[in-house]
This record gives C-alpha cells, structure tokens and sequence, in this order.
C-alpha cells in the first residue's frame, strides 16, 4: 500500500522517481478531465506491475530502467495534449517514455471495472508501440515478452478476460 506521494528526486538531473527511498522502475500517470479522476488506477496498475514483474528482465544491459506510461484521456475538442508529452526512449535519463489516448466519452460512460480494463488494454497496446519509438531501434528490449507477462498478469488479477 503507498503511504506517500511518489515525486521526483530533489537532484532534477536524477530524473527518476521514488516512492520513500526507493526508485520506481515503471511509473504510470494521466492526463485527464478531472471528472474521470476517481476512475484512473493509475497507482493500483502500476503497484501490481512493480510486484510481480522486473523491468530488467527485458533487457540484457541496464539501458532501459524505466518505463513512464501516460494515459491521456481528454475531451476530442482538446488538442492542448496532442504532441506535448514525449514518446521514446532517453539514454540519458535511462527511461522509456510512451503514453496513449483512451477515448474520453467511452471512457466517462464505463463504471470503474470498464475503466480499469480499458487502462489495462491501453498499457498492453503501449507496449506493443515500444519497437517504433524514438531511439529504441538500437536498444534490445524485449518487448514481446514484456507484453506477454503483463498480459498475464493483468488476465490473473481479473482486469482483462482471459483468451
């Protein structure tokens, strides 16, 4: 259970998060109306993925320790967000950076167990965007496997039907 906000390092060049003292490997967040706020599990998803999933499993060096997913969930009118939020992979900073857009009135009409399938799927499909990114052709992420073991993993705890 988190008892404190997860929040950037005092050192900005760090460019990492941590929850206490702890770095985070896989960090989730949203960009959303604050109507749908209650129905984001942005922590819940990114909890259960920390405990039961390594991100270097998926990479034979330790180029990749982070992966920063968005869900970004604005109304269609909106294209304040269209091209704010980076996508691909910074060697500097040792991240991944991708984030995908939910559909807002689908997303307002779905009660909570909808939402959190719907955020599940999206992460799923992030996934498979992660060989397309920007400087991931020369980074050996496995991104088949890490795809496969999410999708386990979200099928196990009952956030998407198992097929």
């Amino acid at each position: 259970m988190i008892t404190q906000i997860i929040k950037p390092y005092p050192n900005a060049e760090k460019a990492t998060y941590q929850l206490g003292d702890k770095p985070r490997n896989f960090i989730i967040s949203a960009v959303c109306w604050h109507e749908l706020g209650a129905k984001l599990k942005c922590v819940q998803i990114e909890d259960t993925i920390a405990a039961n999933i390594k991100i270097s499993n998926y990479i034979d060096n330790q180029l990749v320790t982070r992966y920063f997913f968005i869900f970004i969930i604005v109304q269609p009118d909106n294209h304040l967000h269209d091209n704010r939020w980076q996508k691909g992979f910074s060697i500097k900073k040792n991240t991944l950076y991708n984030n995908l857009h939910l559909d807002y009135h689908q997303f307002e009409k779905a009660n909570e167990s909808e939402a959190l399938t719907m955020q599940a799927e999206a992460y799923l499909a992030g996934i498979l965007q992660i060989p397309t990114l920007r400087g991931m052709k020369k980074v050996a992420f496995d991104n088949q496997q890490f795809y496969q073991d999410c999708k386990t993993l979200f099928e196990n705890v009952g956030w998407i039907a198992k097929k």
